[in-house]
């Protein structure tokens, strides 16, 4: 089968992700949200053949943070932060709390500081403030748990340089991911190998959000794989699994973990009719094509999906220039 989603002219590419922030990478066009460090996050998907109908994205109650920080330094990271209340308010408004300056390259920041990301009460776009922040000489490499503090998106966490703590819980605890900072004419992880960038219009500098195939079960312990504006990323799980295919949605992250939220009128199950999304489920595309696999077609792609009437399609429109790790990745789709 070599027909894909994209010769029907009938699905949104727009791929909903977890950071409440709309994006894609580098200088692909970009449309506008907000962002906040609780782990939603919405992305374009300028890549594949088969995308989320929804724009936007929600977190699981349980771990999603306050996005209301007002961004004041918290004085208990680290002991070189000690500062009068005084200087606390003037970090609050322009996130650096030691002289120099930091910009998209997240350069410029003193001996001894980092350039972080930061969130105001005037710009709660975490990604869209750039401060310099006290370095900690022990700092956490990229996947290892971190401490963000009492107020996570302040700037101040236990990270190495050109990363921040992500996907923070109620306790502050969470995840160091690397910062994509620009390089050249284009915005590239900081770290390489930590992911694929992700940018939004409005943001100073991207999130590297570690890469994944939905078809095997790679993401960390609370997080899912969802499609991203490169390829698949590990976001975090706001379905509590509970929602199987078939299932309503509205953001990319509420289905479970080997589904997708794409247009009803692509995965028409009855729960779905007049919703904005459905839950479908994956599959293994990679079988039903030769080319792709190098081994002859195999049985009918209907047989890899429940739902009458669909079957197994390819994600990419040119599953042959999908990146290598995920070219097999499908959906159940209705064939028109």
């Amino acid at each position: 089968m070599t027909d894909s989603l994209a010769s029907w002219g009938r699905f949104c590419v727009f791929a909903a992700l977890m950071l409440t922030f709309a994006c894609t990478p580098g200088t692909a066009e970009t449309t506008e949200s907000s962002a906040s460090n609780s782990g939603s996050e919405s992305t374009s998907d300028s890549g594949t053949s088969a995308g989320a109908t929804s724009a936007s994205t929600t977190s699981a109650a349980t771990t999603n943070v306050s996005s209301t920080s007002d961004a004041s330094v918290s004085t208990s990271a680290s002991s070189d932060s000690a500062t009068s209340a005084s200087e606390s308010d003037t970090a609050s408004t322009t996130g650096a709390i030691e002289p120099g300056e930091c910009d998209a390259t997240l350069e410029g920041c003193n001996e001894g500081y980092k350039c972080n990301v930061f969130a105001t009460e005037q710009n709660q776009n975490i990604l869209g403030n750039l401060g310099c922040f006290p370095l900690d000489p022990d700092g956490k490499q990229i996947d290892e748990p971190c401490d963000a503090g009492d107020e996570p998106n302040d700037g101040i966490d236990d990270c190495v340089e050109g990363a921040v703590c992500w996907n923070v819980n109620e306790e502050g605890q969470g995840t160091c991911w690397s910062l994509c900072p620009l390089m050249g004419n284009d915005y590239e992880c900081f770290y390489e190998g930590a992911g694929n960038c992700a940018v939004c219009q409005e943001c100073a500098v991207g999130l590297c959000v570690p890469a994944c195939n939905p078809l095997l079960d790679e993401c960390a312990e609370g997080t899912i794989c969802v499609p991203d504006s490169q390829s698949f990323g590990c976001v975090l799980d706001a379905s509590d699994g509970q929602a199987p295919a078939g299932t309503p949605c509205e953001f990319v992250n509420v289905c479970n973990s080997g589904t997708v939220c794409i247009d009803p009128s692509l995965y028409p199950a009855p729960a779905c009719e007049g919703q904005s999304g459905c839950c479908a489920p994956h599959c293994d595309w990679s079988e039903f094509d030769a080319d792709l696999d190098g081994v002859a077609d195999m049985g009918d792609p209907a047989s890899a999906c429940e739902l009458p009437g669909t079957e197994c399609v390819a994600w990419y429109e040119d599953p042959q220039q999908a990146p290598p790790e995920v070219a097999g990745v499908g959906v159940c789709v209705a064939m028109p």
